[in-house]
C-alpha cells in the first residue's frame, strides 16, 4: 500500500534572527521632536503607528512620513529626527539587531491589515517578557519578535507586488516634492506633472498618505527650514525667500505654529546643544 508522502526541501542556508534592545508603546498628546544622537551600531528601528503620524528625518535629509496602518523600517545610524504632529501620536516602536534577514531599511509600507489590537498587545506582550530580565524570556520575546519580523515582511511584499498605480504616483509625486520644494510648488503644478486634474489628485494624494498635498508640501517646507536654520548662516528672509514662503511674517507664524517657537528661537536653542557629526 503506497502513502503519498507531502515533503519539501530548503536551500537556505542562513540563521535569521532579531535582538530586541529596546520596545516602546508610547502616547504622546502634544507635538513633540526628538533629535537622535548619531550611533554607529548596526541597529534598526520600526515605527509602527496606531493613531495619528509619524515623521523622521534622516541625516541625508530625506524625510519619512509614516501614518496609521503604515510601517517603516530605518536604520538607527542613519537617523536624525523623530517627530509627531500637532494632535500627538500613538506609536508602537522597537530598537533591535538584525542577522540573517534583509530589511527593507528607510522605506515606508501602507498595510491596510494591519490590526491595531493586536500589534498593541503583541507589543504589550514582548514589553512584559523584556521586563523581567530573564535570560529564557528575553530568548523568547526575541523569537516571538523574530516571527513577527518575518510575517511583517511577508505582508510588505504581498502589498508591493499588489501596490496600485495611483499609489505608485503618489510615491513619485513625494520624491518630487522632495527634490523641488524651493520651486515654489503648488497642488496644480503636481496634478499637471503628473497628468492628473488637480481634485482627483487632491483625493488619491490624501487617500495615500492621510494628508492633503498642500500639507504634505507645507509640512516639508518647514522642515526643509529646520535643517537651513540649524546648518547655514542665512537671514529669516532669505530661508523664507528661498522655501517659497508668501512673506517671512508667514513664514515665522507657520514655523511657531508648527515648532511652538520662532525660527530666531529655534536656532537659538539648536546653537546652545550642537549634535556630534557623524
Amino acid at each position: 500500500m503506497s502513502v503519498p508522502i507531502t515533503f519539501a526541501f530548503s536551500s537556505s542556508q542562513s540563521i535569521a534572527f532579531c535582538n530586541i534592545t529596546s520596545i516602546y508603546n508610547s502616547r504622546v498628546y502634544e507635538p513633540c521632536r526628538r533629535d537622535m544622537l548619531p550611533d554607529d551600531r548596526k541597529m534598526f528601528g520600526i515605527f509602527l503607528p496606531i493613531e495619528g503620524n509619524t515623521f523622521l528625518v534622516l541625516r541625508n535629509g530625506e524625510r519619512l512620513w509614516i501614518k496609521k496602518n503604515s510601517l517603516a523600517f530605518v536604520m538607527v545610524s542613519d537617523l536624525a529626527t523623530v517627530y509627531s504632529d500637532d494632535n500627538g501620536r500613538h506609536c508602537i516602536n522597537y530598537w533591535f539587531m538584525a542577522h540573517g534577514i534583509n530589511l527593507p531599511v528607510n522605506k515606508i509600507f501602507q498595510l491596510d491589515n494591519i490590526d491595531a489590537q493586536k500589534e498593541i498587545s503583541f507589543a504589550n506582550e514582548i514589553i512584559e517578557l523584556v521586563r523581567t530580565q530573564n535570560d529564557y524570556n528575553a530568548q523568547y520575546a526575541n523569537a516571538k519578535f523574530t516571527c513577527r519580523v518575518l510575517e511583517w515582511l511577508n505582508l510588505i511584499n504581498k502589498a508591493t507586488v499588489s501596490k496600485s498605480k495611483d499609489a505608485e504616483i503618489v510615491d513619485k509625486a513625494i520624491v518630487y516634492i522632495n527634490d523641488n520644494i524651493t520651486k515654489g510648488l503648488t497642488v496644480k503644478d503636481l496634478a499637471q506633472q503628473f497628468n492628473y486634474c488637480e481634485k482627483h489628485f487632491r483625493n488619491l494624494f490624501k487617500k495615500n498618505t492621510g494628508v492633503t498635498p498642500k500639507q504634505f508640501i507645507d509640512n516639508v517646507r518647514l522642515d526643509s527650514a529646520t535643517t537651513l536654520l540649524t546648518t547655514t548662516q542665512l537671514s529669516l528672509q532669505e530661508i523664507s525667500d528661498r522655501l517659497c514662503f508668501v512673506a517671512v511674517s508667514h513664514f515665522i507664524s507657520c514655523f511657531k505654529a508648527k515648532y511652538g517657537s520662532t525660527p530666531t528661537e529655534y536656532r537659538k536653542l539648536l546653537n546652545n546643544y550642537i549634535l556630534p557629526s557623524t
